[in-house]
């Protein structure tokens, strides 16, 4: 798919995934159930190849997208890194980037993420 090191995507669970791609629009709506009936969960997501998202996701404008979004939720979660978010930021986010963020607190904390 993409060259993606571990990052917070790899600790979501298969809905908190079908949550996110399910935010791009209306087309996207039945990814969640998708993820879940295959297994697909962030880390499984982030290593899979094109050839391998292909067999999940046929529609290629679909997989487009999602690897364009993907690509700049990582860029955008590298550069944001290091900085704790304001409560300003963190009342605004949905329920799968608090999870998401709970997930990076560490390995104890991934229970509380899903």
């Amino acid at each position: 798919m993409v060259a993606a090191k571990a990052s917070v995507v790899g600790s979501w669970s298969a809905t908190q995934l079908g949550a996110w791609v399910s935010t791009f629009g209306e087309d996207y709506r039945s990814y969640p159930n998708i993820f879940r009936e295959h297994s697909i969960d962030g880390q499984l997501f982030v290593e899979m190849t094109d050839q391998d998202l292909a067999e999940v996701i046929g529609n290629e404008e679909h997989r487009e997208r999602i690897q364009l979004e993907l690509q700049a939720y990582l860029k955008k979660t590298e550069a944001n890194n290091s900085e704790e978010p304001s409560l300003k930021e963190a009342k605004q986010w949905s329920s799968c980037q608090v999870g998401a963020w709970v997930a990076t607190l560490g390995p104890e904390y991934r229970q509380y993420a899903r």
